[in-house]
Formats: C-alpha cells, structure tokens, sequence
C-alpha cells in the first residue's frame, strides 16, 4: 500500500517538477525567479513589452471578437477573446487565443514567449517571430473582416486596423 500511493505521489508531482515558474513582480517578469522581461499596461488592453532595459519590443492587444457561430446558450454573444501581438521591427501581427481569467496577462504572455522561444537574450528572435506568424497568422481579425463584408457586424464592432490605412490623396 505503501509503495502505491509513494508511486501515485511520484507520478503526479513528477511533471510539475519540470514546469517553469512564472511570476509577476511590480513591472517585471520573471522564469524561475530569473528575470525575462518588463511590461507597462495602460489598464484598459493595451500592453507593452519591454526588454529588461526597457526598449519597446512588441505591444499585446487584449481583444474580443463576437462571432455568430459561436453563439450557444452559454456564450449567447459567441464571444472569443484573442491576443494580438504587435510586432514593431519588423511590423508583424499575429493573434493567439486568449482564455480571460485563467492567468494574468503578463503570465500568459510570458508562457507564449517561453514556448515558442519568441524572447532571446533580450531581443525578438527573426527566426522564432517567423515561425510564431507562421503557425498562428490574422485568424481573428480575417474572420473579422470577413464578418464585415458579409454584412454581421454593425459599423461600432469593426475596429480600425492596427497600421491606420490612409486613403490616397487626390489632387
């Protein structure tokens, strides 16, 4: 009985033992109590990461999309809440899912940074960007977009492009 629930114990916190521990202190970020990044948030969605030198590396958007069909009788406005990330250099966009209120915002970024190894030695890695716009691309704001020409959002749920589109002057 004995070597069963020592096996039990063993096997249950062995993947824990392997996980990464991430942690919000003040403005900074931290992987195993080592620094990664700082963040600012201007407390509505918007947040900006910065390396530990506190350059602009990339903005987050905290956005939500409504569509149609997703609508059930537990999420009647069909709902999803998304990321966008904001790359500044080079301009890139790329949108991850985004599950509200299951870790904090800094938490959950910093663990799509970890995983895909966006974060190197202070500085976005081109290689990983590419990889990370790659897998994940523009789905919400294309399903967005598509909504919109197919006449399901009213004209106050289309939000502006990230870059503003200014139309061609005319002489």
């Amino acid at each position: 009985m004995k070597l069963l629930l020592f096996s039990l114990v063993l096997l249950l916190s062995a993947p824990a033992s392997f996980a990464q521990k991430f942690a919000v202190k003040g403005d900074l970020v931290t992987v195993d109590g080592q620094p990664y990044f700082r963040f600012e948030s201007d407390g509505n969605s918007l947040v900006y990461i910065n390396s530990l030198q506190n350059a602009h590396l990339f903005v987050v958007r905290d956005l939500r999309l409504n569509d149609p069909v997703l609508r059930t009788p537990a999420n009647p406005d069909g709902g999803q809440g998304y990321l966008q990330y904001v790359f500044l250099q080079p301009h890139t966009v790329v949108e991850i899912p985004y599950a509200t209120g299951l870790t904090s915002l800094p938490v959950q970024i910093a663990r799509t940074l970890y995983v895909t190894r966006l974060l190197q030695t202070g500085s976005i890695s081109p290689t990983a960007l590419a990889e990370f716009a790659l897998v994940n691309g523009t789905l919400y704001s294309d399903r967005r977009q598509a909504l919109n020409q197919a006449g399901w959002l009213p004209p106050a749920a289309v939000s502006s492009p990230v870059v503003p589109v200014l139309p061609p002057s005319h002489p």
